[in-house]
């Protein structure tokens, strides 16, 4: 009976790490057919705000979130996004909830981006208006905000407490790279503000 159990306990082990391998696979199959979107937020008015930015495209003439990050203050984002073409959204979030309120300056690219399914298309720049509440709107699902409110700008003050630099996070960023990679980035953190007079030492 035990010799059995451990039979039962082993097979079910091995099909838990197949399904991982395979999930595994999947994602970097994904990745490999993937384009990363590149720029950064700026703003006229002098916003120095939280942003979102989010690559929308149109599935049945209704907008589809493929990859959306939250950036403590404008500047540089990187989106993740499968071959197709996408119009870029940003705007400023001025209470940090990740919903557009329709007070904040905002951005709606004129011309969609073609992303190919590989490589990185850089300097896509975005400047936030006060005059592009309308067309946010209409370029966003109702209700939208994005999936975590966790800064993916290099730079950002981080609490290594926080959730997304758990030891679970951990394991899902090495099984699941890029589903980890679209909820919480990948960059360098500080974990107080930069103070130019010292010597940043990177762990």
């Amino acid at each position: 009976m035990i010799v059995l159990r451990g039979c039962l306990v082993m097979l079910v082990l091995v099909a838990v790490q197949g399904c991982t391998l395979l999930d595994l696979r999947e994602e970097s199959r994904e990745f490999n057919n993937a384009t990363v979107l590149a720029g950064r937020a700026a703003s006229s008015s002098g916003w120095h705000g939280p942003v979102v930015v989010a690559a929308v495209s149109r599935d049945k003439g209704r907008p589809t979130i493929a990859h959306s990050v939250w950036l403590h203050e404008r500047g540089a984002y990187e989106l993740i996004v499968p071959a197709g073409k996408y119009t870029l959204v940003a705007y400023g979030d001025s209470n940090g909830n990740g919903v557009f309120d329709g007070d904040d300056p905002a951005f709606v690219q004129q011309t969609p981006v073609d992303a190919t399914g590989m490589g990185m298309i850089t300097m896509l720049d975005l400047a936030l208006t006060d005059s592009s509440a309308d067309a946010v709107r209409a370029h966003l699902p109702p209700g939208f905000r994005p999936p975590s409110l966790h800064s993916t700008q290099a730079g950002a003050v981080a609490d290594l407490d926080a959730a997304a630099f758990s030891a679970e996070n951990g394991r899902r960023g090495y099984w699941s790279p890029l589903d980890t990679f679209r909820q919480v980035g990948g960059n360098i953190y500080f974990l107080e503000p930069y103070d130019p007079g010292r010597v940043p030492v990177l762990f």
